[in-house]
């Protein structure tokens, strides 16, 4: 019985010692896009969606209608395509983010869209 204990301890000591990760940002859920807008590429600057209502702004962003997506982010070319596809057919999207920008607008992390039949 003593064995049990002493080998169940040593295998939660080795597991609190594993990297783990907390992630600040989260998931809006589906909002039809308001309007869009691309700007000149540079820092904190890229393509804006706005919502047109508040999200719920998890990372507590100034801007809780706007979001950015950075044009030197590896997803900015997808997530353009959805943002624009699901704009032009008045589709919702569910997009997660994480972090502000310098203006206070929320960053996107990723992006569905979402069919409503």
């Amino acid at each position: 019985m003593k064995s049990i204990f002493m080998k169940l301890f040593i295998i939660g000591l080795c597991v609190s010692f594993f990297p783990t990760q907390a992630i600040a940002g989260g998931q809006l859920g589906p909002f039809t896009i308001n309007w869009v807008n691309q700007r000149e590429c540079g820092p904190s600057k890229g393509f804006e969606v706005n919502f047109g209502i508040d999200h719920p702004n998890p990372d507590g962003c100034s801007n809780p209608r706007t979001l950015e997506l950075e044009c030197d982010e590896k997803w900015y070319l997808p997530s353009l395509a959805v943002f624009l596809t699901a704009f032009s057919q008045n589709m919702p999207v569910d997009v997660f983010v994480q972090g502000c920008d310098s203006e206070g607008h929320a960053l996107v992390q990723a992006v569905q869209m979402i069919y409503e039949p």
